[in-house]
């Protein structure tokens, strides 16, 4: 889990040492999950799962270091998640049709809170909104 430097936004990424297995990027106004990809000599690449390549990201032991693109190239220097702090996600409804939601929030080890909802509404259409105000425990993160 990181803040990406100079900006509101966080990042968490879950890996299995042979693959980045999922990841976050909680943004304020535009969050965006990213699809799993392998690790080549401990990087992966960044990719939001519409496609839009969002950077790269470069394992070692518990940390990850990368950059992101919000606003131009930003980097961050993540920590492995422990306690409270991680990446948590729920969600409601049929997958990819109206109706569904998909809520994801990132902990930071200082006790910030990112997180947002995406929807698919009942036209067909996308809408972004703030996540409730923090997760509760109970969908945390570890595979996916």
């Amino acid at each position: 889990m990181a803040q990406v430097e100079g900006t509101e936004s966080s990042i968490a990424l879950v890996t299995d040492a042979q693959r980045l297995t999922g990841a976050y990027l909680c943004a304020p106004q535009s969050s965006q999950w990213i699809r799993p990809a392998p690790l080549s000599d401990g990087k992966a690449s960044l990719v939001a799962r519409r496609g839009v390549d969002l950077g790269s990201a470069e394992f070692a032991g518990d940390t990850a270091t990368g950059t992101v693109n919000v606003g131009g190239a930003k980097s961050f220097n993540a920590e492995l998640a422990t306690g409270f702090v991680g990446l948590y996600r729920t969600t409601s409804g049929k997958t990819n049709k109206p109706g569904f939601s998909e809520t994801g929030w990132i902990v930071l080890p200082d006790g910030a809170v990112c997180g947002s909802t995406n929807a698919i509404t009942a036209g067909g259409g996308f809408e972004t909104k703030p996540a409730p105000s923090k997760p509760d425990g109970s969908g945390r993160v570890t595979n996916f």
